[in-house]
């Protein structure tokens, strides 16, 4: 009897080591799927660095962009004072050429 007692304590032992192992076996396969789940680190930080490139990329082409609008606005500017100084220069023409006409 004590034989028969002690064998089934040990199945009951061994039937309780089972299910503890199944237990944790499924504790650590929720963790490990929760794990997967969550954007690893690597990938944030690839993340953060394509984002760093693509505003640099972006801060770069703003930059050229606006060298290139101040580069056309002094081209302007500099072909209107041109335009100004041609035509003062051709009312002074004018004015000397009237002046010549006017002593003959």
């Amino acid at each position: 009897a004590a034989r028969a007692k002690a064998a089934e304590e040990e199945i009951a032992r061994k039937k309780a080591a089972q299910e503890e192992a199944q237990r944790k076996r499924a504790a650590d396969s929720s963790a490990q799927e929760d794990k997967e789940a969550q954007p690893k680190p690597a990938d944030d930080e690839e993340a953060a660095r394509k984002k760093a490139a693509e505003e640099e990329v972006a801060r770069k082409k703003a930059a050229e962009e606006e060298v290139a609008r101040k580069k056309a606005a002094q081209e302007e500017s500099q072909r209107k004072r041109a335009a100004e100084a041609d035509a003062k220069e051709d009312e002074e023409k004018a004015a000397r050429a009237k002046a010549a006409e006017e002593e003959v």
